[in-house]
This record gives C-alpha cells, structure tokens and sequence, in this order.
C-alpha cells in the first residue's frame, strides 16, 4: 500500500553535478522513498533531455534492485515532454529486453 507520493525535482538533482553522479543520487532518494513503501513523483520542469548515463545510474540500478514493473509503478512524471516520455518509454522497455536476454543467458543449456 503506497503511502504518499514524493516530490524530486531533476533539475536540483542535475545542478552543478556530472549526469553519473547525478543519477546515483537520484537512485539513493528513490530508493530509500521505495523502502518506505511510496511512489515518487519526478519533476522535469526546465530540463530537456537526460543521457543514458543519467538513467543508467539512476532508473538502470533501480530496475536492477527492485525489478522493472515494481519502478514503473512507482514513477509518476510531470512537466515532461512528448518526447522525453517516448525516450523513457523506450529506455526501459529495451532494458526490459535486456534484463530478459541476460537472464535466457544465464541459464545451463544441455545441448
């Protein structure tokens, strides 16, 4: 049961830090609002665009902890773009993919 829904703003986030380094710490605040059984909600008035490496660190390390769907149900996003929604839509469904090779890859096959 979600509790509340927290606020982050990017553009505090991004401000005066390299897009790794920001998204780690993007990753440790939605993190520890998921430990507290709430949903996040980001913020992306007055930014245009993120690089992978932001997402990798941020969105990428949180699907890896908690699993693709339980992040996508706990992200709401505002003041977005059309076309940052269609970047993150197609970010995390290629890591969808990717996480779904890796794990047909981490099997034992008997041939």
């Amino acid at each position: 049961m979600i509790k509340e829904i927290i606020n982050i703003s990017i553009k505090e986030i991004l401000d005066g830090r390299n897009y790794a380094d920001a998204g780690k710490i993007l990753f440790e605040k939605i993190q520890q609002i998921l430990q507290d059984n709430n949903s996040v909600s980001i913020d992306m008035k007055d930014v245009e665009s993120v690089p992978t490496s932001f997402m990798n660190t941020s969105f990428g390390d949180l699907m890896n902890v908690y699993g693709i769907d339980k992040v996508r149900e706990s992200l709401y996003f505002k003041n977005i773009t059309n076309s940052m929604i269609q970047r993150f839509r197609k970010y995390f469904d290629d890591y969808r993919i990717l996480l779904n090779n890796r794990n047909q890859t981490d099997c034992l096959h008997k041939f």
